[in-house]
């Protein structure tokens, strides 16, 4: 059996060529996906922590941008913590929403962190240079520590 396989608008799609009955099947392989989960608000140490998983790409931009779009107008703590651990893609949309995130908080007076960006991630951050405008930590005792 041989597989081809791209990207179209809903996810990853192949053919399959099943070789016993000459015909080709569409699979979908898999999908991109995002998942953003608010944790309860951490009021001691005035931060909101925000875990966001998965892809950030044009297939789940929407969906960020509605899931972050509550958080954002009903924030009460003075920082906004994005942990970025199960996140495994980025593209530049999503680099967008962050730096238009960033200046949306900023403008009211409030902070926006990322915590735990995998090395992929971080990689991508450097690249374009939002760790110079979003400051980047490795645990949340750091983001505390800096505060």
């Amino acid at each position: 059996m041989s597989m081809k396989k791209w990207k179209i608008s809903t996810g990853y799609c192949g053919l399959r060529f099943s070789s016993e009955t000459k015909t080709y099947n569409l699979i979908q392989l898999n999908m991109a996906t995002i998942e953003v989960t608010k944790q309860s608000p951490n009021t001691e140490k005035n931060y909101q922590k925000v875990i966001v998983r998965g892809e950030i790409d044009r297939d789940t931009i929407a969906q960020l941008r509605d899931g972050m779009e509550q958080i954002i107008t009903t924030l009460e703590a003075n920082t906004l913590v994005l942990d970025m651990e199960n996140l495994a893609f980025i593209n530049s949309e999503g680099i967008g929403y962050l730096t238009d995130v960033y200046n949306r908080l900023s403008g009211s007076g409030k902070n926006i962190v990322i915590l735990k960006a995998s090395a992929r991630i971080m990689d991508i951050f450097q690249l374009v240079g939002i760790n110079q405008i979003i400051p980047c930590y490795t645990s949340e005792e750091e983001i505390v520590s800096k505060a």
